[in-house]
């Protein structure tokens, strides 16, 4: 269910142009494929992410987005 209503969001955030909301839908994408245990999924959303929130100068987004990949490095 959480998959649906991520890929619902980034369906509709990509739809509306905003770049803040498609980040934060990748973000949780990465998360739910990091904890299934598909990396390089988990990898390609989280990049998505911070490219998004690097473009709209979204600290915090950025920070939360380096965490998580670091996390997936570190795996």
């Amino acid at each position: 269910m959480g998959y649906d209503c991520a890929k619902a969001a980034e369906n509709f955030a990509q739809k509306a142009s905003l770049p803040f909301y498609s980040a934060k839908a990748s973000n949780l994408l990465g998360i739910l494929y990091y904890r299934k245990g598909d990396l390089i999924a988990a990898l390609s959303h989280h990049k998505k992410a911070l490219k998004l929130r690097a473009i709209i100068n979204d600290k915090k987004g950025i920070a939360q987005s380096q965490t998580n990949l670091g996390n997936i490095y570190s795996e």
